[in-house]
């Protein structure tokens, strides 16, 4: 991701050391290990949000968690969003501070949207379910704050889009 000034920035995962955050602001290159661990930051997403925090989405596969990192200006924040057994992970910003993940539900082989407005709780809804939706899947929102969601049923064997409710 490029930052208002057009800085990269990097979240990976790391088979040693988890999920690792590396930026190039200031002309040399910095890491960060966001969450520690062997198995720990898995299917990574990343934003850097109007206010320019810096959001991740993974996956813990060690507490089969899925997880939000936030970066709030001296450290990472870092919170379970859901439970499960998970795969890959996108995220995205609404207009008024809300932050959006869509991930895929490996045991129930269902697409998922998690909502968080700015100040807020999160909050989960199930997109599309029974086709092994959402594999492979990435989110946006629009202007209004509605989020739209491409993905991947496997059984159909079909590219999928969908336009949620504005939040």
């Amino acid at each position: 991701v490029l930052d208002a000034g057009d800085a990269p920035h990097i979240a990976y995962y790391d088979v040693n050391q988890g999920l690792l955050y590396v930026s190039n602001e200031g002309g040399s290159w910095v890491a960060q290990v966001v969450d520690g661990g062997v198995n720990v930051g898995l299917n990574p997403d990343m934003i850097i949000d109007r206010s320019g925090r810096t959001h991740i989405s993974y996956v813990d596969n060690v507490t089969q968690t899925l997880k939000h990192a936030v970066f709030d200006g001296t450290a990472w924040q870092v919170e379970v969003v859901d439970s499960g057994s998970f795969g890959p992970t996108g995220i995205a910003a609404g207009p008024q501070g809300s932050i959006h993940m869509s991930y895929h539900d490996a045991a129930a082989r269902s697409l998922k949207h998690a909502y968080l407005p700015d100040g807020g709780q999160w909050s989960i809804n199930i997109i599309a379910q029974g086709g092994d939706d959402g594999r492979y899947n990435d989110i946006a929102v629009d202007s209004a704050g509605t989020p739209h969601i491409a993905f991947y049923d496997k059984d159909g064997e079909q590219l999928k889009y969908g336009v949620g409710i504005r939040q």
